[in-house]
């Protein structure tokens, strides 16, 4: 990262790997200070242990955030051990490929739950404290996908489409 992060709290969902596990190395290396959250209680704490060995501070939450109660205590154990959440980093996504008829409908599910009802879930629970403060950032890792229909990825698109839409609303409704 470019800036200094330093004096931000930031939450990472799908911390565990990828994308979502180098954004939350990169915020602690950059200052922040970094919930990180996923399923995979093993690989999260791994995650904040790194970031803590290197000098950060980190905090692992196990959380599936497609779940509203999980998403609830996220927030409440983030607010306990920081105060307050300055970033909200939606990340945590899945994907399965394959011509329409060999998804299921537990696939299409599965994709719509992890990519855009877990960005719905966290979007509602953390956004009013940031506007009441006046202050925070909410960042959506979307996809080309959700730019532009691809062949053999019907409702993994559909499902970035609907993020990005709902990224975009959302900037309309709460920023001039």
């Amino acid at each position: 990262m470019n800036r200094s992060l330093t004096d931000n709290v930031a939450v990472v969902t799908g911390a565990s790997s990828g994308i979502g596990r180098a954004t939350a190395y990169a915020m602690g290396e950059a200052g922040a200070q970094v919930v990180v959250t996923a399923r995979r209680t093993d690989r999260i704490e791994e995650v904040a242990h790194r970031i803590n060995e290197a000098g950060g501070q980190a905090i692992a939450v196990t959380a599936d955030v497609t779940n509203a109660d999980d998403v609830d205590r996220l927030y409440d154990v983030a607010i306990e051990a920081f105060g307050r959440v300055d970033i909200l980093f939606n990340n945590a996504g899945v994907s399965a490929y394959g011509p329409l008829d060999t998804i299921s409908v537990e696939d299409y599910d599965w994709m719509m739950n992890t990519n855009m009802r877990s960005s719905f879930l966290c979007t509602r629970r953390f956004l009013p404290d940031m506007l009441a403060r006046r202050r925070g950032q909410i960042c959506f890792l979307a996809s080309v996908a959700g730019l532009k229909g691809l062949p053999n990825e019907t409702v993994y698109c559909a499902s970035k489409f609907a993020q990005v839409g709902f990224a975009q609303a959302l900037d309309y409704e709460t920023r001039e």
